[in-house]
């Protein structure tokens, strides 16, 4: 279930039951909101909670790795173990396109964080950063340091691992 509360008190507002209990809501992943009063959990697949009807609107199978990125009405994932980069539509989680995370060394990489602009769609796995070109699908630049993703207000990039952290001005 999607338990929403009261940001002033805690207090439970509603839930929002999973009818075929596909959400197991392991690996910590945070649940992704859109302006459109969705919510989106990463959990045995991907869920699709519908807030203002207070249902859960779909569901998309897979080995989904990390939470998904949102953009523009198009939900950003990272399927197959984290292989695979997705792009799927947010009101009904159809596939968009999708395309192989691969680095210009053609080695696949198990990629878990990911982070979306209005034209790139950044990954990264432990050791390497990609930004991949929403409308070609290509990858357009590789960076040889992964970890955790966030980009600033001013467009910086950065990159944290357990040791330090990284900026790309971008």
């Amino acid at each position: 279930s999607l338990h929403a509360v009261n940001k002033v008190d805690g207090k439970l507002v509603y839930t929002i039951k999973n009818p075929d209990f596909s959400w197991v809501g392991y690996g910590g992943a945070t649940p992704v909101l859109s302006e459109k009063n969705m919510a989106y959990v990463v959990g045995n697949g991907l869920q699709a909670f519908n807030l203002s009807k207070q249902t859960r609107a779909w569901s998309v199978t897979g080995n989904i790795y990390g939470a998904p990125s949102y953009a523009k009405d198009v939900l950003y994932i990272l399927n197959a173990n984290g292989t695979v980069l997705e792009a799927r539509s947010a009101q009904n989680g159809s596939l968009l396109w999708m395309t192989s995370a691969l680095s210009s060394d053609n080695i696949s990489r198990t990629y878990k964080n990911m982070v979306v602009t209005d034209n790139l769609v950044f990954i990264s796995s432990t050791n390497t950063t990609l930004a991949i070109n929403i409308k070609t699908r290509q990858v357009v630049w590789e960076h040889p340091f992964g970890g955790s993703l966030a980009i600033s207000d001013r467009g910086v990039l950065y990159i944290k691992d357990q040791n330090r952290i990284e900026a790309i001005n971008l």
